[in-house]
């Protein structure tokens, strides 16, 4: 199977999507909705960005001080890992090419088929 090119831009606004604001921009506007790939990139984006976000929020909430330490630390590398990650997505966006986590893309497909999925009139 052979894949078509991607032009530039595309790829340019696709890699674009890991910044969490352009995201949620680029998944309002009908016209870049349109587009697979950054339509499938943005998704993944936010899907981590609000993973990440529910890890802090939860892990922030630690107030133990015996534990403090040890969730700084598990702080630190959630942020690391997010950015990490989206780097890599951003990358990989820009290449014409799958977000770079399988389950994250599964999910994003799933939420994007339900979001397209033809409404029913009620009269």
């Amino acid at each position: 199977m052979t894949r078509r090119p991607v032009s530039t831009p595309v790829r340019a606004l696709a890699a674009s999507s890991y910044i969490f604001p352009v995201a949620i921009f680029l998944l309002a506007v009908p016209t870049y909705r349109q587009v697979r790939l950054i339509r499938v990139h943005a998704l993944v984006s936010v899907i981590l960005g609000l993973v990440v976000f529910a890890a802090v929020a939860v892990l922030g909430h630690i107030t133990v001080f015996a534990l403090s330490l040890f969730v700084g630390l598990l702080l630190t590398l959630a942020i690391a890992g997010y950015f990490g990650v989206a780097g890599w997505g951003a990358f990989r966006a820009y290449q014409g090419r799958e977000p770079p986590i399988p389950a994250l893309v599964d999910l994003a497909r799933r939420i994007d088929k339900l979001s397209n999925r033809p409404r029913s009139r009620r009269s």
